[in-house]
């Protein structure tokens, strides 16, 4: 797991990490193939391998597990969603835990 840089990121490596027009905390770690599109990510954030956060605004200390998909929500602080196939659109999600198993 890697960091990502601070501040405004406009493209990935070529480990399939890519964020357009975002910005990002100090501290924030993804795995490969995760994609943030237009979102605004807070410090001490990790996302997961191959998931996706799309405008959406990720407030510190998160968890977003792998292959998950958050689309035009909020995840409020010390939010963690668990691993595994899920996609939230249109949410807002407070202090809670969410395991999602496949």
């Amino acid at each position: 797991m890697e960091a990502l840089a601070r501040g405004v990121v406009q493209k990935g490596g070529k480990d399939g990490r890519s964020a357009k027009d975002c910005a990002v905390g100090v501290k924030v770690r993804s795995q490969k193939k995760v994609k943030l599109v237009s979102s605004v990510v807070g410090d001490r954030v990790t996302i997961g391998l191959a998931s996706r956060v799309i405008k959406c605004v990720v407030m510190s200390d998160v968890t977003i597990g792998d292959n998950c998909t958050v689309q035009n929500s909020i995840i409020c602080a010390g939010a963690v969603i668990e691993k595994g196939e899920c996609s939230f659109m249109y949410r807002y999600i407070h202090f809670t835990r969410i395991l999602l198993t496949v």
